[in-house]
């Protein structure tokens, strides 16, 4: 059993596959989320803190010890970032809130990060207003969370009123908008790890915080 970078973390992810091209994108995914993982055989036992195991839909029959719902096969990791992770997390974090919260900072570059079951998702900039409804849009459309919350900062109060109108135009009551207060924010997001735009901290900052319930007529 070979195990991932970071063995101070015992793996909750199992790749399972003899197939050079699965294995190779599968760990990359891995690596990409900074989850640490496993590498084993199909036929071998899995680590007793293994969660979920990444194999093929060929080699999936072989997959010893381990329910079918723990089980996704590299042909199920279809569309966006987004959705990828969110059906990782959907396993890995079972026990957690079914929950997509979506922070979004407007302004000249929009930002925008979403948390799924309370872990980073997406973090991107959109560039115009058209972009951000867009981004927005399509992480709402492909995220079968249970509940969906997008927060919106109020430092432009006149972009932020018309993405909620927007946003629930579209959605109707399969999301809750709320409006965010953001003094205070750019103090905290100055703590925050550098190595991201001000942009992204301050969209983290807004998802993290409660706002003002908006609706419309």
């Amino acid at each position: 059993m070979k195990r991932s970078a970071r063995d101070d973390e015992p793996p909750q992810v199992a790749v399972a596959t003899l197939d050079a091209r699965a294995y190779y994108a599968l760990t990359s995914l891995m690596k990409t989320m900074n989850l640490p993982f496993s590498s084993i055989t199909p036929g071998e036992p899995r680590d007793i803190g293994v969660k979920l195991v990444l194999t093929t839909q060929r080699e999936k029959r072989s997959i010893r010890d381990s329910e079918e719902e723990n089980v996704l096969c590299i042909e199920d990791l279809t569309g966006g970032a987004a959705v990828v992770k969110e059906k990782i997390f959907s396993i890995l974090y079972r026990g957690g809130d079914d929950i997509l919260v979506i922070g979004i900072d407007p302004g000249e570059k929009t930002g925008i990060a979403a948390y799924y079951r309370d872990k980073e998702m997406v973090k991107e900039i959109a560039r115009s207003y058209r972009e951000t409804l867009t981004k927005v849009e399509t992480i709402i459309r492909d995220s079968k969370a249970a509940r969906k919350i997008i927060r919106i900062g109020d430092g432009n109060p006149k972009v932020a009123r018309e993405i909620a109108y927007r946003l629930l135009q579209k959605f109707n009551s399969r999301i809750e908008v709320e409006i965010v207060d953001e003094r205070g924010t750019s103090t905290i997001t100055k703590l925050l790890p550098t190595g991201e735009t001000r942009d992204l901290r301050s969209a983290r900052m807004i998802s993290l915080r409660r706002g003002r319930p908006y609706h419309i007529a």
